[in-house]
């Protein structure tokens, strides 16, 4: 009786041990459902809870990366209409001669081929402009015509479990200023103005530039609110991935410093079950004679 009860002691020791090594091996407290069933469910409910928010932050990035490309090509278009806007209010005077018009008509023409090289840029191989046709080019110049190939398609992303929201700016939207011109049409409209010299088309193309001018600086606003808004969506779950998974180490991570004493003191009973034991093996029929 007393060599199993010294031998159970051993064993139960033993596999004491064993389970504190593989704690501190693991950095893990529960290790399966048996060493705490109610801590392991709650666990792998916070893992997968913290996975789905990982998805989301994917999401956010991408589309952060995709807003943040609408951005930049915003303000390239922004400042290229500016500049000719500003071209188009020094060629309105009489001063300038026939040569010197044909001269910042061409330079105007040339700004317009760059309009249009902005309008079709891609982040990666997809177009940013092309609406849900991302993979067809949509902007095709065809002498002073510039068409819009592309559609009207929204780009919508999830940012969240119930929450969608649109992140591309469609390029019939960049393209049309609502005022039934649009903003390669006004450009062009100025180009055949200062080639003109006449007074009366001078002033109505560079009004329509000034709406055209404006309507890319105000997209481009609309971009940096869109821009913010996947900040803080991004920063909210940033958050509550954090407390998520603060929650599962607080389930099943192990406390290093407790696991290391409990390990010294279970080695000590292990010393002590091991002494035990072999003084009991170490007994024989005289000593009980005795």
């Amino acid at each position: 009786m007393y060599t199993a009860f010294s031998q159970h002691a051993v064993q139960a020791r033993q596999m004491e041990l064993a389970h504190i090594q593989e704690q501190l091996s693991t950095g893990r407290r529960v290790n399966r459902p048996s060493d705490d069933p109610s801590a392991f469910t709650e666990a792998r409910q916070m893992e997968l809870l913290n996975d789905r928010y990982g998805q989301y932050l994917r999401s956010i990035e991408s589309s952060q990366n995709w807003v943040d490309h609408t951005q930049d090509n915003l303000d390239q278009l922004a400042e290229l209409f500016t500049e000719a806007y500003e071209r188009g209010v020094r060629s309105n005077s009489d001063t300038l001669s026939a040569g010197d018009r044909e001269a910042e008509a061409t330079k105007l023409e040339a700004m317009l081929e760059n309009v249009v090289d902005v309008l079709n840029s891609r982040a990666g191989n997809e177009y940013i402009f092309a609406g849900a046709r991302s993979a067809v080019q949509p902007f095709v110049q065809a002498g002073a015509v510039v068409n819009y190939d592309g559609d009207g398609g929204a780009r919508e992303r999830f940012i969240g479990r119930t929450l969608k929201m649109d992140v591309n700016i469609t390029g019939q939207r960049v393209h049309d200023t609502g005022e039934g011109y649009t903003i390669t049409g006004a450009l062009q409209g100025l180009i055949d103005a200062v080639r003109s010299g006449d007074p009366a088309q001078m002033d109505t193309a560079i009004e329509e530039m000034t709406v055209a001018r404006d309507h890319v600086i105000d997209l481009g606003g609309e971009a940096g609110s869109m821009a913010n808004r996947l900040d803080l969506a991004a920063s909210q779950l940033r958050d509550a991935s954090y407390m998520v998974e603060s929650r599962r180490s607080v389930l099943e991570d192990v406390d290093f410093a407790e696991a290391l004493a409990d390990f010294q003191t279970t080695q000590v009973g292990l010393q002590a079950a091991v002494r035990v034991a072999s003084t009991v093996l170490n007994t024989t029929l005289l000593d009980y004679l005795r």
